[in-house]
């Protein structure tokens, strides 16, 4: 059986956000990334543009389409180090560790149903991303797990929804 065995250490291990400086050909595919539609998707596109992640009111359920866009967006941003797009970075990121509820809840606390859960994880993978190309940053950590520990509370009274249960 499985017990008892050992797992085999992985051949490659993911590199921290920022520790490689692109150059030539990738520093070239970045910056046209950046130069086109995620380095400006958060200036015209209203579900990202007018967040609940930021104060908005256009993608209250579920807040996801900002979090999605900041998880690639977070390492093209310190990949670059681009002060325009870290100014774009820093907003959502400050504004989401700001507005944190005291039970530590991160976004809106609208929705009660089992889907509130869904637009937090991405939100979470950014922060981390985040912390690991910025880590003077000491309010990433303890948000994460601040939040972490209250949704742990939560799925004891509301549970995933059925068509996210895989159980």
């Amino acid at each position: 059986g499985v017990k008892g065995a050992t797992l085999l250490a992985p051949a490659f291990r993911p590199l921290p956000v920022g520790s490689i400086k692109p150059l030539g050909w990738l520093k070239k595919q970045l910056q046209i990334q950046a130069d086109g539609l995620s380095g400006h998707l958060s200036l015209f596109w209203g579900l990202v543009a007018n967040s609940s992640w930021i104060g908005g009111i256009s993608d209250q359920n579920p807040p996801q389409y900002a979090p999605y866009w900041l998880n690639g967006f977070v390492p093209l941003t310190f990949q670059l180090q681009d002060t325009n797009l870290l100014s774009q970075v820093h907003k959502y990121i400050n504004y989401a560790l700001l507005h944190q509820t005291e039970d530590g809840w991160l976004g809106l606390d609208k929705d009660r149903s089992g889907t509130m859960y869904w637009g937090r994880y991405p939100m979470l993978l950014a922060l981390l991303q985040y912390y690991q190309a910025n880590s003077t940053d000491t309010r990433v950590i303890p948000a994460v797990m601040k939040f972490l520990h209250e949704t742990h509370h939560r799925m004891f009274e509301v549970p995933l929804d059925h068509w996210l249960d895989i159980s």
